[in-house]
């Protein structure tokens, strides 16, 4: 087939089979996201669960949201995978439930702040 043959072939495909690219792109962010998972140590660094499933990638300095709007819709794994001194210096490995507990705690210090409460120690 000529370029312009196959590239029509490949559309058509697409439009005709859309659960296997939606399958496609899901191992393939699958494959990146255990990519950084393994570069980053493949544990939570609280508590050392390496179930890949439970473990999330969390911001060190909490501006995960900054993060997203900086990189637009790239897949976070995709962009640090490229920039992996960007990742060892800005992410961290939790499990789900490290993360819960951080965020709680966070959540209770800014809390604590706004009545007045001083800071320990």
């Amino acid at each position: 087939m000529r370029p312009l043959e196959t590239r029509l072939y490949f559309r058509n495909y697409k439009k005709e089979h859309p659960e296997w690219m939606s399958n496609q792109r899901s191992r393939q962010k699958r494959n990146l996201r255990q990519k950084l998972i393994e570069f980053l140590g493949g544990k939570c660094k609280a508590c050392g669960e390496t179930d890949f499933e439970v473990l999330i990638f969390d911001h060190k300095n909490n501006d995960g949201r900054k993060d997203k709007r900086r990189m637009h819709n790239t897949h976070i794994a995709k962009y640090y995978l490229e920039h992996l001194h960007e990742a060892k210096k800005k992410l961290m490995l939790l499990c789900h439930n490290c993360n819960w507990r951080k965020e709680r705690i966070l959540r209770e210090l800014k809390r604590l702040e706004g009545i007045g409460v001083p800071p320990i120690g």
